[in-house]
């Protein structure tokens, strides 16, 4: 049994690398070519427009469930509305360019489609919720800085006319080196957890449990509202989702019920409800809530149902993509991964 496990944590891993290090790399480039001013240029502002743009913005940022609370936080105290805050906080969170990767690669292309849509709409929809349900007042507060990492807390003193609170811009050269650096020590260590202990979780459950064993409990409101109770306390990013989904899928589960964790998981946690509450007010908070919860089960059973009706066979679609990577590349892959670990840790 522990030969068989290995051999499928082995395979797990060396199929999962490549496709994280390229999202990686397109998180660095996202950094270095869509920068936070511009992002916030578009969302600071009011009306029911800036929510759509938040969540659309919001999916492919590669942000992660506790990175993006600052994020939100500045938005909301740059004139972001109620509702523009909260779309950015869910789609954010559920999706990203290294989550898309890693999910067509875990869980075919058809959840590689679904997912990134899934949180655009499930941004949108929360978002005109806090929008409707909690009043919005402009958040009151002093000038700051759109670039928080080189302006201090202190009132700026005058500067000469064409000057902006951060020195001049490095060329994009150097700018997409210091973002994949970036990338990959801070963001790979901020998801590096979760997403070892998901493949380790997708491993185990491929060694013990037979197939189709969840399948009796797996579908259904009953089998979502569950899983909807117990991603509330997961503090995980979208990246770390996504091999655990793997492992709920191959054990049984669903496809909607595993888009519900997938959905629920990264943009519920206790952390983000208690920022909201702080920031945005107890109405919005369970306005962000409720229309989550509603929302994401509202998703999963549409994709069950489309699964059902087009006979999609998700199963097949998972093992065609496995057959793609090159065990050379996967092993590579690994191997550098575990040295971006190793950097990381000497760094703490």
């Amino acid at each position: 049994m522990m030969m068989e496990f290995l051999n499928h944590l082995q395979h797990i891993a060396f199929i999962t690398a490549p496709w994280l290090i390229l999202g990686l790399i397109l998180a660095a480039l996202i950094r270095t070519y869509i920068s936070n001013e511009r992002i916030e240029k578009h969302l600071a502002q009011q009306g029911i427009w800036s929510i759509f743009k938040a969540s659309i913005i919001g999916a492919p940022a590669p942000l992660c469930s506790c990175s993006v609370i600052p994020v939100a936080t500045q938005l909301r105290r740059s004139g972001a509305s109620k509702g523009a805050t909260a779309a950015f906080l869910t789609s954010t969170p559920e999706t990203g360019v290294d989550s898309i990767s890693l999910s067509y690669v875990l869980l075919g292309p058809i959840f590689a489609v679904v997912r990134p849509i899934s949180a655009i709409v499930s941004g949108i929809v929360t978002g005109l919720s806090v929008h409707l349900f909690a009043k919005d007042e402009p958040f009151q507060t002093q000038s700051t800085c759109a670039c928080a990492c080189c302006c201090s807390s202190k009132a700026p003193e005058a500067e000469p006319e064409k000057t902006s609170c951060c020195a001049s811009k490095p060329k994009a050269s150097i700018k997409l080196i210091d973002n994949l650096h970036y990338s990959f020590t801070t963001l790979w260590g901020d998801m590096q957890f979760w997403l070892i202990t998901g493949i380790l979780v997708t491993a185990l459950a491929m060694t013990l449990m037979p197939e189709g064993f969840l399948a009796q409990w797996g579908s259904g409101l009953g089998a979502m509202v569950l899983i909807l109770l117990l991603s509330l306390p997961i503090y995980i990013c979208a990246s770390a989702s996504t091999p655990i989904a793997a492992g709920l899928l191959l054990a049984g589960l669903s496809p909607g019920t595993v888009l519900v964790f997938m959905l629920a998981g990264p943009a519920t946690n206790i952390a983000t409800l208690g920022v909201l509450k702080n920031e945005l007010g107890i109405r919005a908070m369970w306005a962000y809530w409720i229309s989550i919860s509603i929302i994401s089960i509202v998703l999963g059973l549409s994709l069950d149902a489309l699964i059902e009706q087009y006979n999609w066979n998700i199963t097949a679609q998972l093992s065609d993509a496995h057959e793609m990577m090159n065990p050379w590349i996967g092993g590579l892959s690994v191997a550098l991964l575990a040295l971006m670990s190793l950097v990381r840790a000497r760094q703490a």
